[in-house]
C-alpha cells in the first residue's frame, strides 16, 4: 500500500487521508457492535474456564473444584476490575 504524502496537512486532514471516512473515533453501527460484543464475551468466558484448568496441575490443586472456583472467582473480579478501567480511561 502506497501511503500518501502528508507534507504541510493539518491534524484532521491527514487522519482523513490515512483513514479515510472510516474514522477510528466513530461507533460501530448496531449490528456490528452486537457481533463484537458477543464475540469478547465468549472469549473472556472462554479463557476463564480453560485458564483455571491448565493451571490447576502446576498448583497442585488436582480436581479441587473449590479451589477451582476460587481461582475462577479471582480471576472474574479482575476481569471486571480490568474492563471497568478500560471502559472508563481507556486507551484514548
Amino acid at each position: 500500500m502506497v501511503w500518501p504524502t502528508l507534507g504541510s496537512r493539518t491534524a484532521k486532514e491527514q487522519e482523513q487521508v490515512v483513514l479515510g471516512d472510516k474514522a477510528l473515533y466513530k461507533s460501530p453501527q448496531s449490528l456490528t457492535g452486537v457481533c463484537v460484543c458477543v464475540q469478547h464475551y465468549v472469549t473472556v468466558l472462554s479463557s476463564l474456564v480453560v485458564f483455571p484448568l491448565v493451571v490447576s496441575s502446576v498448583l497442585c490443586v488436582g480436581h479441587d473444584w473449590v479451589a477451582m472456583s476460587q481461582i475462577m472467582s479471582s480471576i472474574l473480579f479482575v476481569t471486571g476490575i480490568a474492563t471497568l478501567l478500560q471502559c472508563l480511561v481507556g486507551c484514548r
